[in-house]
């Protein structure tokens, strides 16, 4: 015969096992549910700006090369390249990309497009206005004129969608007043939206170098605490290490890469 308190605790059992599931189902659509919010409210564009001198390079042994632009000679040339990658997981429409020097260097040529597309990205309608009011003036008016400031030094773009992951990519001919890298401004007003300015770095497999080298040095550091007590022999706790440790870089990569596209399905 089971005593009282044997009952009641086979009781409480049989109640608090469908409400435990039950709040577990709860909590856990409640999480998922801040979790699709928050991701959605993390809209990063990533942006890359680099610029390479296209003659008379600081230091440049040999030679030198004349460049000349409209018959003038254009001693400080640079082919700027910028790289505006939308790293979330949200699709963007009708972002407005500000590009604009504050150093005199003007634009002399160039555009952008997104990879993979065939079709380049339109300007937005105030520079097109800006440059129709430019040409209409006689030559020897316009570098004077507003408009020829405001066109020289800046482009605005419309990306009329960017999805998510996707990259748009701008190539320019540019001129600077001296042989020092021009400095880009790249900035956006797109509601939601966070411009993240990225310096060079090495990738592996589309993952940052430090990010994978890193990822899988912890991962081999958990390894090193948990294999010890699974595995009896000693050559194969051996082995696996000595793979994580050879294989850092690539196996923290495909974890990163794993990661994203986990966070995409469930978003």
């Amino acid at each position: 015969m089971p005593s009282t308190s044997e009952t009641l605790g086979a009781w409480l059992s049989s109640v608090w096992s469908p409400v435990s599931a039950s709040v577990g189902a709860v909590l856990g659509a409640i999480a998922t549910h801040l979790w699709r919010r928050f991701r959605a409210r993390m809209v990063v564009l990533r942006c890359q700006v680099i610029h390479a001198p296209v003659a008379n390079a600081p230091g440049m042994i040999g030679h030198e090369l004349e460049v000349k632009y409209l018959g003038v000679v254009a001693p400080n040339l640079f082919q700027c390249n910028v790289t505006l990658e939308n790293d979330s997981n949200t699709d963007l429409t009708g972002v407005v990309l500000n590009m604009a020097y504050r150093d005199g260097t003007v634009f002399v040529s160039g555009g952008g497009a997104i990879e993979g597309s065939n079709q380049f990205l339109p300007l937005t309608q105030a520079f097109m206005d800006a440059s129709a009011r430019l040409t209409a003036l006689p030559e020897k008016d316009r570098v004077q004129s507003v408009d020829w400031q405001y066109t020289s030094s800046r482009r605005d773009f419309v990306i009329p969608v960017l999805n998510r992951m996707a990259r748009a990519t701008f190539f320019f001919t540019v001129h600077g007043l001296s042989a020092s890298l021009p400095k880009l401004s790249v900035t956006t007003d797109h509601v939601g939206v966070r411009l993240v300015d990225q310096p060079p770095r090495q990738l592996f497999w589309g993952v940052p170098n430090d990010r994978g080298a890193l990822l899988g040095f912890l991962t081999g550091v958990v390894l090193l605490i948990v294999l010890p007590r699974l595995l009896v022999a000693s050559w194969t706790l051996s082995w696996v290490l000595f793979l994580f440790g050879a294989l850092a870089l690539p196996l923290g990569a495909l974890m990163i890469k794993g990661w994203r596209l986990l966070v995409r399905v469930m978003s």
